[in-house]
């Protein structure tokens, strides 16, 4: 941890809280080599991390993308604005980020 540690203006003891903490969420694994602990990275668990954050970032954009449109039609600018000019900003059902 030291080596890991050396680059950083922090303490080995708050470098090595990272390494437990992906450990404990299943994205390394640690072992025993003496005095040291090797990491290995999970590649399951990492893939499945980045398919779930992509599709969160999916569904944020979509919601931007949704919000945005209400904003251009609440000021008169967007494709809604003729259509309903008595309920500007009308809002659409929320949804929920993927699982």
């Amino acid at each position: 941890m030291g080596e890991f540690a050396e680059p950083f203006a922090t303490g080995i003891q708050a470098v090595s809280k990272h390494p437990k903490l992906l450990e404990d969420a299943g994205l390394v694994t640690r072992g025993r080599a003496d005095q040291q602990r090797p990491a290995r990275l999970a590649p399951r668990a990492l893939h499945e991390a980045a398919g779930w954050l992509e599709r969160c970032r999916k569904f944020r954009k979509e919601g931007y993308a949704r919000l945005d449109g209400d904003v251009q039609s609440a000021r008169g600018q967007g494709p809604d604005a003729e259509a309903t000019p008595d309920m500007p900003g009308t809002r659409r059902p929320r949804g929920r980020p993927p699982d």
